[in-house]
This record gives structure tokens, C-alpha cells and sequence, in this order.
């Protein structure tokens, strides 16, 4: 009897652990094309991730750094990068897993895309 209580208890706390763990999503942000020296901060609902005083992107990968994290499913995520001083915002709802790629373009200044599968880079 005893051990069928405790298997019981740990297959309860194993169901419990996966209900938490599906309730959260998964936000990947890659650094790509672009930048050759800039000063860039990258900021998740004003949380500082990432930041380079000189950021250089790989141009033959169009690829400079990646950076995880965690979030609860259905929150409001507002990825805000300052590049030389000016900013870039983006808010993004967060209902699964999802990939955010800022890029430095010339005319444009940041762009920053978010998609459904990774980014991928040859």
C-alpha cells in the first residue's frame, strides 16, 4: 500500500511539474545582419539581456549573437533595442514559442521580425 502511495505522489507531481512547464514559452532573440560597430542594448519588458558597446555582425552568416528566455504563455513581451542613442520598440503577445531577429538595416534603422520557427543560418 505504502508504495503505491508514493508512486502515486510522484506521478502526481510529475503531472504538475509538466502543467507549470506548459505554461511557459520559450522567446529566442537572435542578433543578425547588419550592424559593423554599433553601440546596441537589447531590453525584454525592461529587463537589460543584451548589450555590445561595439556590435559586428558575421556578414557572411548575417548573424552577431543569440540570447534565451522564458516567459508565461499570453504576456504582453515589449522588446525595446537602443542602438547610438534612439529607440526601437516592439510589443509582441506571447502565446507559444517564438524567435525575435533584430537586424540593423540602413534606411530603416531596427528591424525587429518574429516568427514561429528559428532563424537559420549557412
Amino acid at each position: 500500500m505504502k508504495k503505491i502511495s508514493i508512486t502515486l505522489l510522484i506521478f502526481i507531481m510529475i503531472i504538475s511539474y509538466s502543467a507549470k512547464a506548459s505554461e511557459l514559452s520559450s522567446v529566442t532573440v537572435d542578433v543578425q545582419d547588419g550592424f559593423n560597430g554599433q553601440s546596441v542594448t537589447i531590453f525584454a519588458n525592461e529587463i537589460e539581456f543584451w548589450h555590445s558597446k561595439s556590435a559586428v555582425s558575421d556578414f557572411s552568416l548575417g548573424f552577431v549573437d543569440s540570447f534565451k528566455f522564458k516567459l508565461k504563455n499570453k504576456t504582453i513581451l515589449q522588446i525595446q533595442v537602443i542602438m547610438d542613442n534612439k529607440e526601437y520598440v516592439k510589443e509582441i503577445n506571447v502565446q507559444n514559442d517564438i524567435y525575435i531577429g533584430v537586424e540593423r538595416n540602413v534606411e530603416k534603422g531596427i528591424i525587429i521580425s518574429v516568427t514561429k520557427v528559428p532563424f537559420y543560418y549557412d
